[in-house]
């Protein structure tokens, strides 16, 4: 959790944990694109205006991370709980995000694999996407879900977020 606030640098949580900074990399090599996601953000980069990634992670893991995957190529704004000092689903993150584009919050579409995340996008007034398995509980009924980026692109460019 500290190292995800940017309280510590990921040696350090390496250090805390009690294992070497090189398991680092093995470590990352564990983490995995959802199968057809850089197809969806293929298109979706041109549907939309920007695309954004707010994420509750470290800063050294997301810099590794997303230049392992190309996910530069599609998302040129990064919103990192480490850089931020505040994790989703906390006002603060949501607030940083809306301010930096210079938007209003009603403005965003947030997409998320947490209820818990969507709910406190959705009090600021975003429109809000689940996605992920359907068996997640859902506190309300009010988010809209996607199980995969077929069903996510229907709700997406269809225009089908409210």
């Amino acid at each position: 959790m500290q190292a995800s606030l940017g309280h510590m640098t990921a040696d350090m949580f390496w250090q805390n944990v009690n294992l070497p900074a090189r398991v680092e990399d093995e470590y990352l090599q564990l983490h995995e694109l959802h199968p057809g996601v850089l197809e969806f953000l293929g298109r979706a980069i041109v549907k939309f205006s920007q695309i954004m990634c707010l994420s509750n992670d470290v800063i050294e893991w997301s810099r590794k991370l997303r230049s392992r995957f190309g996910l530069e190529k599609y998302i040129r704004r990064w919103f990192i709980s480490g850089e931020l000092h505040s994790r989703k689903p906390s006002k603060e993150i949501y607030q940083a995000l809306a301010d930096a584009c210079n938007c209003d919050t009603r403005s965003l579409v947030f997409v998320d694999d947490r209820a818990k995340n969507l709910l406190q996008a959705k009090n600021m007034g975003m429109k809000t996407v689940l996605f992920g398995s359907a068996l997640q509980p859902v506190p309300c009924d009010s988010l809209r879900r996607a199980t995969d980026f077929r069903e996510l692109e229907a709700v997406l460019f269809g225009d089908g977020v409210g």
